[in-house]
């Protein structure tokens, strides 16, 4: 009887303990993965941990990503697939991301050796030039340059008196009259203190024509009749605002050529060349 009980009580133990093994067994089968992120042409090898039963591979989307028998996904183009390993009636899924490397650009950089506006490489105002200065953003364009007698006639058109012309004309013997027409404007930064025409030209601050030399034999003609706010000494813009702006100079006769140095933001040297 003793014994009868003691096999009996094994036996319940068995059915008792089996039922949790056996869940317990399951519950061990799963991918080594359930998310993956590949680049496009990469591949990664999915397993099934915890049996030796075969597996059925597949995948919801090939054209993103396969997967061969062996569980090998490769990554075909940029999207989101589903790799399912069946066992039997279980299936085991595994998200897979498909992305594309991206190239970085490399920097544009200014290769140019001598870049517009160096020493070597002189800026031409009659193109139009935008600075941005110390001061704000200035923009100005040369629009006529007259010599000679041209500059004369222009002058005697704007009401300037031809007695101060040929008083100017004996006080710089060996010299030509050159006069620079403008186009001037205060793009921005100039709220608090104006543009003036000064920081565009400086008679007393000119160079040769190849930025190697300073010059100081040339004098200005001063403007009058309604000009006086538009030569550089006087001409003072604030931002947004833009006139007309009117240099005459007492060039020398073999001249042909000069520079004018201005400054940027940074503080770096800016050439501009006139030629007449």
């Amino acid at each position: 009887m003793k014994k009868l009980l003691t096999r009996l009580f094994i036996a319940m133990l068995i059915l008792t303990f089996t039922p949790t093994m056996n869940t317990q067994a399951k519950a061990k089968i799963k991918l080594n993965k359930t998310k993956i992120s590949l680049q496009r042409g990469k591949t990664y090898t999915l397993k099934v941990k915890g049996t030796k039963k075969k597996v059925k591979w597949s995948s919801n989307k090939k054209t993103i990503a396969t997967v061969t028998r062996k569980g090998k996904v490769t990554a075909q183009k940029p999207g989101t697939a589903v790799i399912t390993a069946k066992i039997g009636k279980k299936k085991y899924k595994c998200k897979v991301k498909v992305w594309k490397k991206t190239t970085k650009k490399p920097t544009k950089t200014n290769t140019e050796p001598n870049p517009i506006g160096t020493r070597v490489n002189p800026a031409d105002p009659r193109t139009g030039i935008t600075l941005d200065t110390t001061g704000g953003t200035v923009y100005f364009k040369l629009t006529e340059t007259l010599k000679g007698q041209e500059a004369e006639n222009r002058l005697l058109q704007m009401n300037q008196s031809l007695e101060e012309i040929k008083q100017g004309e004996y006080e710089h013997t060996g010299t030509t009259l050159v006069l620079f027409v403008y186009d001037v404007q205060a793009v921005n930064g100039f709220a608090a203190y104006p543009l003036n025409g000064l920081d565009i030209i400086n008679s007393y601050t000119l160079y040769d024509g190849t930025c190697s030399k300073n010059i100081k034999n040339i004098e200005s003609f001063y403007l009058s009749e309604g000009y006086e706010a538009m030569i550089p000494t006087n001409l003072n813009l604030y931002t947004g605002a833009s006139s007309k702006m009117y240099e005459a100079l007492w060039v020398p006769d073999e001249m042909t050529s000069f520079s004018n140095q201005l400054y940027t933001r940074k503080l770096t040297p800016y050439w501009v060349r006139y030629q007449f």
